[in-house]
C-alpha cells in the first residue's frame, strides 16, 4: 500500500511498478492526437519521447484520490495533465 511522505500536503509514495518497459499512448490536442514513447525509469519517474527525442520527465505524485504530475521541464500544464492521465490508465 502507500506511505504517506509528507502530512504536511498529503502526499503518498508511489508504489514500485511491476512492468518497466517502454510503451506509447496517444495525447489528443486540439482536434489531432500525438503519439508519445514513455519509458518508466528506475525512481518511478517517467521519460517522456516524441519521435525519439526526449521531451522531459514527468513524475507522478500520489494522493487520497488520485494522481497529481509534475515536471522540472518545459512541459506545458495542460499537456503534462493529459500525458499523465495517459500513464495512469497504461500503468498506474
Amino acid at each position: 500500500m502507500w506511505k504517506k511522505t509528507n502530512p504536511e500536503i498529503d502526499c503518498y509514495k508511489v508504489p514500485k511498478m511491476i512492468n518497466m518497459e517502454t510503451f506509447d499512448i496517444e495525447v489528443a490536442t486540439g482536434g489531432s492526437s500525438i503519439t508519445y514513447t514513455i519509458k518508466p525509469l528506475e525512481d518511478m519517474t517517467f521519460q517522456v519521447l516524441l519521435k525519439e527525442e526526449p521531451v522531459g520527465v514527468v513524475i507522478p505524485v500520489a494522493r487520497e484520490k488520485g494522481f497529481s504530475w509534475t515536471t522540472d521541464d518545459e512541459i506545458d500544464d495542460d499537456l503534462l495533465e493529459n500525458i499523465g492521465k495517459a500513464i495512469e490508465a497504461e500503468k498506474l
